[in-house]
């Protein structure tokens, strides 16, 4: 299996205005998370970017579960809209807590 070039501090550095978006409900950071959601699908190249994004992205929702503001299923569901709502991006996973990064 391939090294993935992209690590989750990358990962992390352009999703993290998408925690607030979340968190919000999309009432904030719309602009921040889809500039950075797609800096992010830009870097992400390869079959090992890709599990390793999703791996990232499930650990920051599990911390986000587990934050004192919790993740509610309403808003792990907002958060697997946001590819699309953030336009041109192509994530070949769904985002969620229950998503198998290794497929």
């Amino acid at each position: 299996m391939a090294t993935a070039a992209l690590t989750c501090d990358d990962v992390e550095r352009e999703v993290s205005p998408c925690v607030t978006h979340v968190n919000s409900m999309g009432k904030k950071a719309e602009v921040e998370c889809c500039k950075g959601a797609r800096t992010l699908n830009k870097m992400a190249q390869t079959p090992a970017d890709h599990r390793e994004a999703c791996k990232c992205i499930k650990n920051i929702l599990h911390r986000m579960r587990e934050s004192e503001e919790g993740l509610t299923g309403e808003m792990e569901s907002f958060a697997g809209t946001l590819p699309g709502k953030c336009g041109a991006i192509n994530v070949p996973y769904k985002i969620s807590l229950s998503t198998n990064c290794d497929d």
